[in-house]
């Protein structure tokens, strides 16, 4: 009877330790599964952006601007002087300059005239032009026609002038064609020669004193 209760308590004693053994095993396995690794996409939430680490810099392509285009030699060669590009002109001050100085138009026509020799050849026409667009035709002979009759002015100011002795009343213009057409060193003695036939309605080919002659009968009759 008294062997029993030392049994049972054996029994009871083996019991707890086997429970014990039980939940030490059950906390390592869930202490195991807790602190176990997993795959990076499971650690960060779907939501949640990734962020890179300190010190770590993404090295992203950059295409290279491109060079200056150049501009053509042609493009560079013809570009204005700087003179130009910044202001007006030098001629073009002198020429308003002479313009301003002289109020009488048959002053100023001279003083533009004196001018062409100095001009550069875009200035030409202009100076000529403003020279006798306000020339009075009583001053013609002593003002412009020693210019357009001289074969050594520049033939861009002779074209002007030209075109403007054809405005001019016959006393003025036939003789001044006639003096033209003699000249073969002036450029504009074929087309002189041409107005003449033009105007008298007669060719006299180079006979000189019979276009002299025809020149003055127009000129008595008066037409």
């Amino acid at each position: 009877m008294m062997r029993r209760p030392r049994i049972m308590k054996l029994r009871m004693f083996l019991t707890l330790a086997a429970a014990l053994a039980g939940v030490l095993v059950l906390g390592r396995h869930f202490a195991a599964r807790d602190s176990g690794s997993h795959p990076p996409s499971e650690t960060l939430p779907p939501h949640q952006p990734h962020i890179e680490a300190p010190g770590w810099r993404r090295e992203i392509p950059q295409s290279s601007p491109p060079p200056p285009a150049e501009l053509p030699e042609t493009e560079v060669k013809g570009a204005p002087p700087l003179a130009v590009m910044f202001g007006a002109p030098a001629w073009e001050a002198r020429l308003n300059e002479a313009i301003d100085r002289e109020p009488d138009t048959v002053l100023r026509a001279k003083a533009l005239l004196a001018l062409l020799p100095q001009m550069p050849e875009e200035a030409l026409a202009e100076v000529a032009e403003k020279a006798v667009n306000d020339l009075p035709d009583r001053a013609y002979a002593e003002i412009a026609l020693p210019t357009i009759t001289n074969h050594a002015t520049p033939a861009q100011a002779l074209s002007v002038l030209f075109s403007d002795l054809m405005e001019r009343p016959d006393a003025i213009a036939l003789p001044a064609l006639l003096t033209i057409a003699r000249d073969a060193q002036h450029p504009f003695a074929p087309s002189a020669l041409d107005n003449l036939r033009l105007l008298l309605r007669v060719d006299r080919g180079t006979d000189w004193a019979a276009w002299q002659h025809d020149v003055a009968r127009r000129l008595a009759e008066g037409r």
